[in-house]
């Protein structure tokens, strides 16, 4: 689908087809916002990672190996039900450029016309993920043209001085920049000599009710613990299955574990969600009765849906405090259990009604941030 031609248009760059839960759900959730607030508004359908990506890493474009089908057999192809569903949730939600871009040299070749030009949030200014590649920083863009940036993520606390002078060169041309960690603020600060705002995740700026209304829930369903564990930041295991066990005996819960990876026959008793979508994703936390993750996305759907959980973290892990970060500005802190920490210690129950209060406030900052950048928008910056 595309926007309409009576309105100013927006054109978000942003890891929008990763197949990742919180990379999907933040894009749907920023172009969201934009169009409530009177804007049309397209995904730039820029592919990451594309050929340079994998060109720049020890990571190699994946290969369907023999090994690879007998689990996938054995498992009964949830990699390609997954896929599907990603798909699915990319045509019934996405609002995509007319042109799909699969190189950086075709987005600079032909780029897509906007009035305004937003990055959108997720890793994108992350060098240990796009290297040089300086599309997420909208260098296929003349300088002329209104930029903004909302909750970009560095995921990281300080950059190597390689990269310094290549993000300076097209950062500075941003009218309005806003980051999603104190971390990004603090190399912005340094890199450009001045302060810049930090905003929600754009999953926060919806409430947990329009999150609800993407999805049929399920009311009858008995009290579970829900299990949300990513291992490319840090290895969480075996820590994570003690804690697991933990939360289980004090509750009585049943555990639903999100992906089948992380099982290997540990325990039979958990119930492995294997091909789960987006959709899924979104009903799995809104239904869940207490929430184990180590993931960024998975702590900020706990805290939308005001459930209750713990996100685990490891503090030694490249300067990535995004997990931190986000239970610090809502007063949560203590919702964190670091790695190896004592698990005598553990407390099931918080004060969800000030965290509520908490995150509802930055949410209408965060809002307020957005709509302020996008009135910038003046004649000059006409097609």
């Amino acid at each position: 689908m595309t926007v309409n031609s009576g309105r100013k248009k927006v054109g978000i760059i942003t890891m929008h087809k990763v197949h990742n839960f919180g990379s999907a759900l933040q894009a749907y959730a920023l172009q969201r916002s934009i169009l409530e607030l009177g804007f049309d508004c397209e995904l730039i359908d820029y592919i990451y990672p594309n050929n340079y990506h994998y060109s720049q890493t020890s990571n190699k474009k994946p290969s369907k190996t023999l090994k690879y089908f007998i689990k996938q057999l054995l498992f009964g192809f949830p990699a390609m039900k997954i896929n599907m569903k990603f798909k699915s949730f990319y045509n019934s939600y996405f609002f995509l450029s007319k042109q799909t871009y699969n190189s950086i040299e075709e987005i600079h070749c032909s780029p897509p016309i906007y009035n305004i030009y937003i990055t959108g949030s997720d890793q994108v200014w992350n060098p240990h993920f796009v290297k040089e590649d300086t599309t997420f920083m909208l260098s296929f863009i003349p300088n002329s043209k209104l930029k903004i940036s909302y909750a970009s993520s560095f995921s990281t606390d300080k950059l190597d001085e390689n990269f310094i002078e290549l993000y300076r060169r097209y950062l500075i041309e941003y009218s309005n920049i806003s980051v999603r960690e104190k971390n990004g603020a603090n190399i912005i600060r340094k890199m450009l000599g001045k302060d810049v705002d930090v905003v929600l995740d754009p999953t926060l700026l919806l409430t947990s009710k329009e999150w609800n209304g993407l999805v049929t829930l399920k009311l009858d369903e008995k009290p579970y613990i829900l299990v949300y564990m990513l291992g490319y930041v840090f290895d969480p295991f075996p820590y994570a299955y003690e804690l697991i066990e933990k939360v289980r005996k004090q509750t009585g819960y049943s555990v639903k574990v999100i992906g089948y990876s992380i099982a290997k026959g540990r325990n039979p008793i958990y119930d492995i969600v294997r091909n789960a979508g987006p959709l899924e994703f979104i009903q799995l936390f809104s239904g869940a009765s207490f929430i184990i993750t180590s993931s960024f996305h998975g702590t900020a759907f706990a805290l939308n849906f005001n459930k209750s959980f713990y996100s685990l973290v490891n503090e030694i892990q490249n300067g990535d405090d995004r997990q931190l970060n986000l239970l610090r500005d809502v007063n949560a802190e203590d919702r964190a259990i670091r790695m190896n920490s004592d698990l005598t210690l553990v407390q099931l129950e918080y004060d969800k009604i000030s965290i509520n209060n908490n995150l509802n406030k930055l949410r209408e900052r965060s809002i307020s941030f957005l709509e302020k950048s996008l009135s910038n928008y003046s004649d000059h910056h006409i097609l």
